[in-house]
Order: C-alpha cells, then sequence, then structure tokens
C-alpha cells in the first residue's frame, strides 16, 4: 500500500447477518485496525442491489459497532448512509479489499472483478480456506458452487491475495498450479480477534483469586469445572463437518476422556450436524 491510498472494504455480510462469529470477528477487528493504524482512508462499504451501487458506511458509528459487538440489539444497517458510490467513481490505482464471507455476496465476484480492473482498481482478497474446492464433502453443496465462481474470480483478477495461514497459502498455490494459472502475489497475516477478559463465577474466583464484585456470564458448572482444573482442549468455531469435531470427540472417547481430559467445544451449530450435536450432549 501506498500512503494516500484510499481502500475500499465490502463489510455488507457482516453487517447483514444478526450474529458476530468467525469472519465477521475477524472483518471487525481487521478493519478496525486498518482504520486506526494503516495512514490511509478507509471507506466502508455495503452494497445496495437496488441502486446497483455501494452506500458508504459510517466510519465512527462502525467504530461504535466494533465497541458494542456484545449487544444484540445493536442497529447495523443505522451506521449506512445515504451517500453511493459507484465502481467507475473508486479512482484508478486504489484498493478494493475483500475481507468479509463474499462468495455469498449478492454482487458476484465474477461480475465485479472485471468491472474493478477496467477502471484500475486493484483488489486483494482475504482467503481464510478453500476447503469448499478440495474438500468439498465437508460443505454444503450451495456453499461450493458459490465458492466456485468466487475463487475463479479471485485467481484471474486478484491483484493480491492475503491468508491467514502458511497453510492456505500453500493450498491456493497448488490449486493455481494444477489450473495452470498464474501465481497471485500472496501475503500471510494475522485474524482479528475481539476477545473480552471474563471472570467466570465465584467459584473460579475462589481458586484464581480474582474479584468479586465484576459482573459474571452464566457459564454451565462442568465447564467451570473443566477450565478450573486446567486439563482440558478447547475447540473454538461453528459446529460444522468440515471442521471435524467427530474426530476429536472419537479420540476423547477412545482414551483422553479416562486420561482426566475435558473437552469444551465453543460455537454456534451450523448445517447438518443434529446427529453429532446429539452424540456430543450424551457424552
Amino acid at each position: 500500500m501506498v500512503a494516500g491510498q484510499m481502500i475500499y472494504v465490502d463489510i455488507s455480510k457482516t453487517l447483514e447477518v444478526k450474529y458476530t462469529t468467525g469472519i465477521q470477528r475477524v472483518v471487525k477487528n481487521f478493519t478496525r485496525e486498518l482504520v486506526e493504524k494503516s495512514g490511509n482512508r478507509i471507506v466502508l462499504l455495503i452494497y445496495d442491489k437496488g441502486l446497483r451501487k455501494f452506500r458508504i458506511v459510517c466510519t465512527d458509528g462502525f467504530m461504535k459497532f466494533v465497541e458494542d459487538s456484545g449487544k444484540r440489539d445493536f442497529d447495523r444497517l443505522s451506521i449506512v448512509t445515504d451517500d453511493a458510490i459507484g465502481v467507475s467513481e473508486m479512482g484508478a490505482g486504489n484498493i478494493f479489499l475483500d475481507i468479509d464471507g463474499v462468495w455469498l455476496a449478492s454482487y458476484g465476484r465474477s461480475r465485479l472483478y472485471p468491472k474493478l480492473k477496467k477502471y484500475g482498481i486493484k483488489i486483494a482478497v482475504y482467503i481464510y480456506d478453500i476447503i469448499p474446492v478440495i474438500m468439498p464433502q465437508y460443505c454444503h453443496q450451495n456453499t461450493v458452487m458459490h465458492f466456485l465462481e468466487y475463487i475463479g474470480a479471485v485467481l484471474q483478477y486478484a491483484d493480491c491475495i492475503i491468508t491467514s495461514t502458511q497453510t492456505t497459502g500453500i493450498a491456493i498455490e497448488k490449486l493455481e498450479d494444477e489450473l495452470g494459472t498464474k501465481h497471485v502475489p500472496s501475503f500471510v497475516s494475522w485474524l482479528g480477534s475481539d476477545f473480552e477478559r471474563h471472570n467466570v463465577n465465584e467459584k473460579a474466583k475462589e481458586k484464581t483469586g480474582t474479584n468479586s464484585g465484576e459482573e459474571t456470564p452464566d457459564i454451565a458448572p462442568d465447564v467451570i469445572d473443566a477450565l478450573c482444573e486446567g486439563k482440558y482442549i478447547l475447540c473454538v468455531g461453528t459446529i460444522e463437518p468440515r471442521k471435524n469435531h467427530a474426530l476429536l470427540l472419537d479420540a476423547f472417547e477412545e482414551r483422553l476422556f479416562d486420561e482426566g481430559l475435558s473437552l469444551v467445544f465453543v460455537g454456534r451449530s451450523g448445517w447438518n450436524i443434529e446427529p453429532f450435536i446429539r452424540r456430543m450432549k450424551g457424552s
């Protein structure tokens, strides 16, 4: 990036959903860091299908949204302004950064990216993984279909790719080799997070020596026991087939529970996971 460049960030999907989990957490905190520290002007966008343009999100409102991430009643669309901008108005040499779950966006990237290139706008894409391509059996068929269109557009038009791990970067390079496409320059960056420290309850406070005057969340007693003992594996993320929680539970049922370890899953239930949820609750 060059100082003074405009960076446009499409946060449509994060503002449209009513929850804050993996990708939404990254979008909020990665973008907050850009706003606070990059030295560039960051323009936050949400796509308006009626206007066929991007509406501009109030930056101060977005920062308030990040701060109030734990409040489910925050009106996310209240921070969207009436100002709108089309691709042709974004300015050659500026950057369009895709970091959200845009393979599900209403403005398909196979249509958007060629327009951005036409007007000289650089495209940077943050890719979390390419599991829908390399292991489609673990993903919903609609996700696979949309992701294939998305990754094809990325490999054809992106100026750079950002990944959260070297493993993902290597997988993308292998895919490029298999398809015979050019290697898009890639970089590894950290994931954004917004975890806050909480004391768990009076029992945990007694063991950890923390203050008793702080507000505490409602956490199940068996989870408290595991945390206080300090012998547990914590698995964070939406529970869904592609993350193979079942294999981890297999290992615990075979031996690790007998070794005195506990297993803690933190995350909402995803698709096609009901039999595993029943099994997990029975373990």
